[in-house]
């Protein structure tokens, strides 16, 4: 075997053993520059052959460009020009350009290395070469966020008549083999590097490939979702029995049209990268979310969607936190804030200024999915129109637009379109209504309050984000309506989806002397729940919320639910005035003087609960809750600074006993 020199630019030819091999060299003139070759170099070959075929040839010019002339089979070349990167899929009859950092056309039967660590750029092939033509392209070194982007010309396009005219390629050692087909203007792909590879990271769209919302659409006649991504491709990040895969999605990507039956639907990426279609909300912490929606099949066209939600996290989030931050809620980030010219009490200007409420553009946050939702009269995705955020400007014509969200008897959804007031209202009395858990708009009645909640999901439709709902009842107070919590429209109504964000509640009062022209009402209280702690509903077996647990009005009691009721008869009850004898104080050790006046209670309320009680004569009472709303406890503490503690002892859930200390 003799000595080889070869061009510096040719470095670790490497030979399988599988044949034996000649290795001739032709010598070059030694060049002052190690780095450089003389002008007239010549090209050097190296023999190759074995007992059953001729000899094959690997040759290399003065510029470092090495071809194969003939088939060795079995060989293995490693580190030609590229810096010892691996270019085994290096094929037959293709010449070696050296390594490309910026825009280049290929010839016909090139095999192209491309080096994107200094940024992206574009590989054009051939147009309309000979027929067979093959030309490879293969990424070696990746940058930040950097794309190649490899593409056709003229009429030619990839795969099949009226294919794609790109794709791009992002990870190391990506590569992409196509051979032209001449009668139909068609590059066929006829090799690729592998569609997935272990990756470091989490469940989700990759950070590096992000899809928005203006990424996907929905056809409703052939409830199909489709996904356009802005690169040419995405990365989705699976996590399959504790192995993160990162899988490649390249050009227009169609989801399996989903049936029209009502109920959610769950689009997402499964363990195995496939696109899913389910009833079932899938696993967030294994597979890559995509979308939501929730369908009424009674319903017509597109307002079959009722609810529509954005879920393409990205894949940044621990699994831990994600867990963490499922369990709590979507987060108000900044923003929202309400627009209103409520009164305590007294009659409303007919221009509406006391009845409207309106609300500035703001941001939440769903896991790390930001999304800003925007107040404008635009007609693009999370705008909507949210009123004027002037107090001093705020009328019946300008509040916001806000769709009323309710359900029907057998909790199908279904939504009212908006209007300038916020809350539903008889088109033909123009007087308000309440709508009940089984979907009845029913009129309120003459001195009752009424209570609607304001909250924002991450619908991206034009005017859809930021929605009101009505909590089902009456109340023949101020007080009583303060007993209504957002537990309570978990309760009502199960088929909400869970991203979203409560951000306020709005207390109304109807009375038939105030101006038609505001629907007779007035709005009373706003309660500011952006920041508030939401647990979510309680699941079937489990304990609810008092706040939640109907009754029935008789005799005097007008409350319809048990924790407002509770508080009435505290208010309305009749202190003992007779005398007590010390047998008779039991556990509670009464004293005489606690009861022996009547007085008129304070209640204190936060975030919408009922938490403390101070009569005048000092008696305290103070309420806490368990997470899920649920009494836990009540300290009472008389004016002698003796104190009776209540617990509520559960279990399974569910409330079984009180002990009294």
């Amino acid at each position: 075997m003799a000595d080889l020199n070869v061009p510096a630019q040719i470095q670790n030819v490497n030979i399988s053993e599988s044949f034996n091999v000649d290795i001739v060299n032709i010598l070059l003139p030694q060049a002052t520059d190690p780095l450089s070759l003389p002008d007239h170099a010549q090209s050097h070959r190296i023999f190759a052959h074995d007992s059953q075929s001729p000899d094959q040839s690997v040759a290399a010019d003065s510029v470092g460009n090495v071809s194969i002339l003939g088939n060795v089979s079995g060989a293995n070349l490693s580190g030609i020009n590229t810096g010892d990167q691996d270019l085994s899929s290096y094929q037959k009859g293709l010449v070696l350009t050296s390594v490309k950092t910026s825009n280049y056309t290929a010839n016909p039967n090139e095999f192209v290395p491309c080096d994107i660590s200094g940024g992206g750029f574009q590989v054009k092939l051939p147009f309309a070469p000979a027929d067979g033509t093959r030309i490879v392209v293969k990424v070696i070194t990746v940058g930040t966020n950097a794309v190649l982007q490899f593409s056709t010309q003229g009429a030619d396009v990839f795969t099949k008549s009226g294919g794609n005219t790109s794709l791009y390629m992002t990870l190391s050692g990506e590569t992409n083999t196509v051979e032209y087909k001449a009668s139909s203007n068609v590059w066929y792909i006829i090799s690729t590097a592998a569609p997935s590879n272990f990756a470091i990271g989490f469940p989700g769209v990759d950070a590096v490939t992000p899809i928005g919302a203006a990424d996907i659409s929905i056809n409703y006649t052939s409830r199909v979702l489709t996904i356009v991504p802005p690169l040419g491709y995405f990365n989705v990040y699976t996590d399959g029995g504790g192995v993160i895969t990162r899988m490649r999605k390249t050009g227009t990507q169609t989801f399996p049209a989903f049936t029209d039956t009502s109920g959610v639907w769950y689009f997402y990426y499964d363990i195995t990268g496939n696109p899913t279609v389910s009833q079932t909300e899938p696993d967030a912490l294994l597979s890559t979310t995509i979308y939501a929606l929730n369908w009424n099949s009674t319903l017509a066209g597109s307002a079959k969607s009722v609810t529509e939600v954005l879920q393409t996290h990205q894949n940044t989030v621990p699994i831990a936190s994600r867990d963490w931050t499922k369990a709590y809620g979507v987060v108000w980030q900044k923003g929202f804030s309400n627009t209103n010219n409520l009164l305590p009490s007294g009659s409303p200007n007919a221009d509406g200024r006391n009845t409207c409420f309106s609300l500035t553009t703001g941001t939440n946050m769903d896991d790390n999915l930001y999304y800003t939702i925007t107040n404008s009269t635009g007609g693009l995705q999370f705008q909507q129109d949210l009123g004027q955020t002037n107090p001093t400007l705020l009328t019946l014509s300008n509040g916001g637009l806000f769709p009323i969200r309710y359900q029907d008897s057998i909790g199908q959804p279904l939504v009212l379109s908006a209007t300038r007031f916020p809350f539903d209202f008889d088109s033909g009395t123009n007087l308000p209504q309440y709508i009940t858990g089984a979907g009845v708009r029913t009129p309120v009645t003459n001195t009752y309050f009424f209570v609607y909640y304001v909250y924002a999901i991450q619908d991206p439709r034009n005017g859809q984000s930021i929605r009101i709902i009505s909590d089902g009842s009456q109340y023949t107070s101020l007080t009583n309506a303060q007993a209504s919590t957002w537990a309570t429209i978990t309760t009502l109504y199960p088929t909400l989806i869970d991203e979203i964000r409560p951000l306020y509640k709005l207390t109304f009062e109807y009375r038939i002397a105030y101006n038609i022209a505001v629907k007779k009402t007035a709005l009373r209280e706003v309660v500011d729940y952006r920041k508030s702690i939401i647990s979510q509903a309680t699941s079937a077996g489990g304990s609810i919320a008092a706040s939640s647990v109907t009754v029935i009005p008789t005799a005097t009691l007008l409350s319809t639910n048990q924790q407002a009721a509770d508080a009435e008869l505290d208010a309305n009850k009749v202190p003992y005035t007779g005398s007590i004898k010390d047998e008779d104080k039991g556990i509670y050790n009464l004293k005489a003087a606690t009861v022996t006046s009547k007085s008129a209670p304070t209640f204190t309320y936060t975030t919408g609960s009922l938490t403390g009680i101070t009569y005048a004569n000092g008696l305290t009472k103070v309420l806490t809750y368990n997470g899920d709303g649920t009494w836990h406890q009540t300290v009472i503490t008389f004016p002698d600074t003796t104190t009776i503690t209540k617990t509520g002892v559960y279990t399974g859930g569910v409330l079984t006993s009180v002990t009294v200390v």
